[in-house]
């Protein structure tokens, strides 16, 4: 029928369905399988033969799902009945302590760092993919105490190096091979002039100019002066590579290189 006045107003909690499962007592069998995570005896109300246990004196017990007796519940047809006291109503969550094991990576939504304490396990760095070894640093110089005179598009082969803990740089072919997919940044310090007033260096990738250097692609550096005096002429690139791409140096115009004076280097940034 319909009330007089106002709607009562339940609040947050409302109307709430008591949760309850029944068994079968086989006469044998003390343990149960409940459809619920029971924290402690008192959460819920067990019934054998509607005969309400104790959860006081030791007639059951409860530990996650499972119910366990301490003796047979009578064979019978659902004579084992249980009632949960907070399944479906309101739990003050900042008292709710799930059981072990209980919560699962789905149940996770989100953590906040501050969150997380403790020393992490060891990690296994052959359990780590998509990691390029190393930083790829390399630092080449030259041998050649001397001058020599390049004509334009010849390739600058630097045979000695400071550093290369990586192995990218081959001082036979002068080649820098990148060892996997990232973006790495270059340098060379040449050291020119003497005969010629204007000179000019390039990066070249896989042998080609192209997308490397300027519009025309044809320098990173050039110099170009009144007179023939010596100095260096420095460029730097960062360029993205694929795995077994090569990076060298090249003149882009006839030039005089002092290799006794020249180095090339660079490193992997990500």
């Amino acid at each position: 029928m319909g009330t007089l006045g106002n709607q009562p107003n339940f609040g947050a909690y409302g109307f709430t369905r008591t949760q309850a499962e029944s068994f079968n007592g086989t006469g044998s069998a003390t343990s149960f399988t409940l459809g619920h995570h029971v924290k402690n005896a008192i959460d819920i109300e067990v019934l054998v033969d509607n005969v309400q246990q104790s959860p006081f004196d030791g007639s059951y017990s409860v530990s996650g799902t499972t119910l366990t007796f301490s003796g047979a519940p009578a064979s019978g047809t659902n004579n084992v009945y249980v009632m949960y006291r907070q399944v479906g109503t309101v739990i003050d969550t900042q008292a709710l302590v799930p059981d072990d094991g209980s919560v699962t990576d789905a149940k996770i939504v989100g953590m906040s760092s501050s969150k997380l304490t403790g020393a992490l396990p060891a990690i296994s760095g052959a359990s780590l993919t998509g990691l390029a070894a190393g930083s790829c640093v390399f630092r080449a110089i030259g041998t050649n105490g001397s001058w020599a005179s390049y004509a334009g598009g010849v390739k600058i082969i630097l045979g000695a190096e400071w550093e290369d803990p990586d192995n990218v740089y081959d001082t036979t072919t002068g080649a820098f091979t990148a060892p996997a997919n990232g973006v790495y940044h270059f340098y060379a310090n040449i050291y020119t002039g003497q005969n010629d007033a204007s000179n000019g260096f390039k990066f070249n990738k896989n042998g080609s100019t192209t997308g490397m250097n300027d519009f025309h692609n044809q320098f990173s550096s050039y110099m170009s002066q009144s007179d023939a005096s010596d100095c260096i002429i420095s460029m730097s690139q960062t360029y993205t590579l694929s795995s077994g791409d090569t990076v060298e140096i090249y003149t882009g115009t006839q030039s005089d290189v002092y290799q006794g004076h020249t180095s090339f280097g660079g490193h992997r940034l990500r």
